[in-house]
């Protein structure tokens, strides 16, 4: 199976988007990212906002130790998967004029370069596809930030798991 298309460096610009910032392991982001997903959307509708089609959901990862993710390893894993929380924003991208309310805040994605690849398949796979950017970091010389972005550029509710597709994009300082 087809896990990721070529890696590359692209130049984003910057995107106003509404975001639900939680702090969780990592095996309950499925449980909660719907639902923030849901409400998200809720907000933009009560708005008179509709989406367009390239306002794509999204997840920010901050504070991410990309040194302790390369060492990967089984060990690593389990870590990661049964103690470690991570800080995340689950988004959609919308207009300037969009408001925040309650727990949704307004939020910037910063422009910039970014190491950009499409993973092709389950999200229990995604660390595979992580390794091989990480690995074009380190063979290009470039020095990362500290998070990443996921798009999820299919609906996995309606999507087989095989066919899901995610834009993951890592910035570089």
């Amino acid at each position: 199976m087809k896990m990721s298309d070529e890696i590359s460096v692209v130049q984003k610009e910057e995107r106003t988007a509404l975001c639900i910032s939680d702090r969780v392991g990592v095996m309950k982001i499925a449980k909660i990212a719907g639902p923030a997903y849901t409400e998200i959307l809720e907000s933009l509708k009560k708005q008179g906002i509709t989406p367009q089609e390239s306002d794509i959901p999204f997840t920010l990862y901050r504070q991410v130790d990309w040194s302790c993710f390369a060492k990967g390893g089984f060990i690593q894993m389990i870590k990661m998967l049964f103690f470690t929380k991570l800080n995340l924003e689950m988004g959609i991208p919308c207009p300037d004029s969009a408001v925040a309310s309650g727990r949704i805040e307004k939020k910037k994605i910063e422009a910039g370069k970014f190491i950009r690849t499409i993973h092709h398949g389950p999200y229990k796979k995604l660390g595979d596809t992580y390794n091989k950017a990480l690995a074009f970091a380190a063979t290009e010389n470039l020095t990362l930030k500290d998070y990443s972005v996921e798009f999820y550029l299919n609906d996995p509710c309606i999507t087989p798991e095989k066919e899901l597709r995610t834009e993951l994009l890592l910035p570089i300082e």
